[in-house]
């Protein structure tokens, strides 16, 4: 496969990936809320074995726990393919410069967004479950809308790889080597 397509291939799963856990992050918490208002029979008996709003601190506890697992593995996923793409990138552009440092910069971002960001997201989303405090809401939406915009840099600084893979094309380097001929001894030989 041409590294130009595996790199392209790359960015198109990563911004896919992007795409799916921003649907899955908003769906699991909106989901607790559609549950309690449309459960079913039986969820309905063991919910109201709860105390009032028991349910829903429960629920909001789990989809927590699972946002907090999920993106543990994105930011795993995410890593993997910055490492993956800018070892490809430098094969496919020739160690072009400005494509090399995007893509160390990608991983940077990367490595800040996994090992700050969802560790402070996953902490202050466990301890908002169970004892909710304004002032820790409000950072809890501060790290959110962090977290966000990292999303959205990331995002543009794919497509603007992206972009640059699609429009310019790179020309290979000629093969020098002392072992080929030149142009010289292939005539004295024809």
């Amino acid at each position: 496969m041409h590294t130009r397509r595996f790199a392209a291939l790359l960015i198109g799963v990563w911004l896919s990936l992007m795409v799916c856990m921003t649907f899955v992050a908003t769906q699991n918490f909106l989901g607790v809320e559609r549950l309690i208002k449309n459960a079913d029979p039986e969820a309905q008996k063991v919910m109201i074995k709860l105390a009032p709003g028991q349910a829903r601190q429960l629920l909001r506890y789990q989809a927590g726990e699972l946002n907090r697992f999920l993106f543990e593995a994105y930011g795993a996923v995410q890593l993997m393919l910055g490492v993956l793409l800018a070892g490809v990138l430098l094969f496919a552009t020739n160690g072009h410069r400005a494509t090399t440092i995007v893509s160390g910069v990608l991983i940077l971002i990367t490595l800040f967004q996994f090992f700050f960001l969802n560790k402070e997201l996953a902490y202050m989303g466990q301890t908002l479950a169970y004892h909710p405090n304004e002032l820790l809401e409000s950072k809890f939406r501060d790290l959110h809308t962090a977290f966000g915009w990292v999303e959205a840099l990331k995002g543009m600084l794919l497509f603007a790889i992206g972009a640059k893979l699609l429009v310019k094309r790179e020309h290979r380097r000629p093969i020098r080597s002392a072992f080929l001929p030149d142009q010289e001894t292939i005539e004295t030989y024809r």
